[in-house]
C-alpha cells in the first residue's frame, strides 16, 4: 500500500468519530498488517498526519491503535450543563440538560447556576467558548454561521 494511501486514511480517522472511527481504525490495522516495513513506514506517516493536523505524537512506545487515536480530532457533540458538584448533564439543547438535572436534583438554585457549555465525542465538558474555539478549528462550524460568537457557542449553532 503506497505510502500516501494510509495517510489519507489517517486523516480520515483523524476527522471521524464513533462507529464510523472504528471501523476506519479496522480498515487501517488491515492495511498495515500487510506491509513489509511497517516501523519505519509508520514512524513517517504518523509524523507527516500530526504535522498537518498541527499535533505533536512525540516519541511514545504506544501501540498502533494508540497513536491512531491520539491523532483524532474531537468534534462537540452535544449541550452540557455542569453542576458545582462537578456533574455534567447532556441533552441536544441546553434546556434539554437543565431538565434532565432538575428531575434528580432537588436543589433548584444548584441547576440554575450550573455552568453551561458542551460535551465532547470523548466527553469532555468544555464551556462555550472552549467549544467554539475548537468547532471553527476543526471546521465543524464555519465562524458566521455562529448566532452569538462574541458569547460563545450556542447549541443552535450546532443544528
Amino acid at each position: 500500500m503506497p505510502r500516501d494511501a494510509f495517510i489519507e486514511k489517517l486523516e480520515q480517522l483523524a476527522r471521524s468519530s464513533g462507529e464510523d472511527a472504528d471501523a476506519l481504525e479496522s480498515e487501517i490495522l488491515a492495511m498495515f498488517d500487510a506491509e513489509q516495513n511497517r516501523s519505519e513506514l509508520f514512524s513517517k506517516i504518523v509524523t507527516d498526519v500530526a504535522k498537518a493536523l498541527g499535533q505533536d505524537v512525540g516519541n511514545t512506545t504506544h501501540d498502533l491503535g494508540e497513536k491512531v487515536k491520539a491523532l483524532r480530532v474531537p468534534t462537540v457533540k452535544c449541550a452540557a450543563i455542569r453542576l458545582n458538584d462537578g456533574r455534567i448533564f447532556t441533552g441536544k439543547r441546553h434546556r434539554q440538560a437543565l431538565d434532565a438535572a432538575h428531575a434528580i436534583e432537588p436543589d433548584r438554585l444548584l441547576v440554575n447556576r450550573a455552568e453551561h457549555g458542551f460535551v465532547t465525542e470523548e466527553g469532555q465538558f468544555l464551556n462555550r467558548m472552549d467549544a467554539m474555539d475548537l468547532v471553527l478549528r476543526t471546521g465543524q462550524v464555519q465562524e458566521e454561521d455562529l448566532c452569538n460568537p462574541r458569547y460563545g457557542l450556542f447549541s443552535e449553532d450546532l443544528y
